[in-house]
């Protein structure tokens, strides 16, 4: 192989004349050992260059997971806020609703009881005023006129448990 060599010269001075100092140096090792070193330097120097671009894209990558998941986690919440409000909706127009139909039935109990009672009680009466009557004892309508009035009073008892059924009891 192709060795380096090193030359240096020095003047000495010594006893009133003058010498010449040469040196020579086998440097061949030397100078590999910098070659390969600037050589690892230069390799080391590319492998920090690419772990810093793949850190860089990752930091990247990183940063729009991040936002994502924060989006991500804000239409979440929105979702949440979403079902909640309509949760409470719900719960007035079921409570609306309820109230609505406890009227109706209330409405519909003071109908019955107050018109149709009233009208079945005075319907008896007439049935029984028949009956006491001397007309219906002789042309013998008096059994029919009975079974008028126990259906007049079977009717009335129906409206009035019907009424009463639709009433709505306190929740």
């Amino acid at each position: 192989g192709t060795r380096v060599l090193s030359f240096s010269a020095r003047i000495v001075q010594a006893d009133g004349g003058a010498e010449i100092l040469l040196a020579v140096e086998d440097v061949t090792e030397r100078k590999r050992s910098e070659k390969r070193l600037l050589s690892e330097r230069e390799r080391l120097r590319e492998q920090v260059s690419a772990g810093a671009q793949q850190l860089k894209t990752t930091t990247v990558d990183f940063k729009k997971e991040s936002l994502q998941r924060q989006r991500t986690e804000v239409a979440l919440q929105e979702s949440e806020t979403a079902l909640q409000t309509n949760r409470r909706e719900l719960q007035a127009l079921t409570a609306q609703l309820l109230d609505a139909q406890d009227e109706e039935r209330r409405r519909v109990s003071r109908e019955l009881h107050d018109d149709l009672s009233q009208k079945m009680a005075k319907l008896q009466f007439d049935i029984e005023r028949l009956q006491d009557g001397n007309d219906a004892k002789e042309n013998g309508v008096g059994p029919k006129l009975e079974s008028l009035r126990q259906q007049a009073a079977t009717l009335a008892e129906d409206v009035r448990r019907i009424a009463h059924a639709l009433h709505p009891s306190t929740l």
